[in-house]
């Protein structure tokens, strides 16, 4: 009896130890978790500052776009798939993504965009105009469309071609941005 009571405990303080242990992993890996553009941006190895500063005014100028023609509009919008959308917009029909690309080092280390495309109607590159060719090279399988920068907003280039009936989880999708922008006006994040 005694033999099984020890045999018990020491059972228990293993598994007291890797809970500790998962716990201890839990807040690592909460702590290197990518929460906002700016720690993106300080965590990013291959944009100079001033392509970062390009990247957060394309990016503004998108998002007042998107909500001067009736889209609730956010930027660095988590998809279910765990990547990160520079901006995700919605309204009673449709939902867009706009991937920004600043340089052609940019555009073409990026080989996630493709899985944003089962969460959008209509899916955006939006660059600055000297990248046209790089741009029409990445996107010539897809159809994806087309915006550059302008002086004062973004510039329709060539509209999303993709026939997308429905969007992956759409409902929840929307349900989730609205959350997302609830939490972003409470707590300021």
């Amino acid at each position: 009896f005694i033999d099984s009571m020890d045999k018990i405990k020491q059972e228990l303080k293993e598994i007291q130890e890797k809970k500790v242990a998962i716990d201890d992993e839990l807040i690592r890996i909460k702590h290197e978790t990518v929460h906002s553009y700016m720690e993106m941006a300080e965590v990013s190895d291959y944009l100079s500052a001033a392509d970062l500063k390009r990247h957060k005014d394309l990016q503004d100028k998108a998002l007042k776009w998107l909500f001067n023609r009736g889209f609730i509009a956010m930027a660095e919008f988590a998809l279910p798939n765990g990547k990160r959308a520079d901006i995700f917009a919605y309204n009673e029909s449709q939902i867009i993504i706009f991937e920004i690309k600043v340089s052609v080092n940019d555009l073409m280390t990026d080989y996630n965009w493709k899985e944003y495309l089962p969460y959008c109607h209509d899916f955006f590159f939006l660059t600055p105009d000297d990248l046209e060719d790089a741009v029409l090279d990445k996107m010539k399988s897809i159809k994806c469309g087309r915006f550059i920068e302008t002086d004062t907003s973004i510039r329709l280039i060539r509209a999303d071609q993709r026939n997308v009936e429905q969007v992956k989880n759409e409902d929840e999708l929307k349900l989730a941005a609205a959350r997302f922008l609830s939490k972003k006006f409470i707590y300021g994040y």
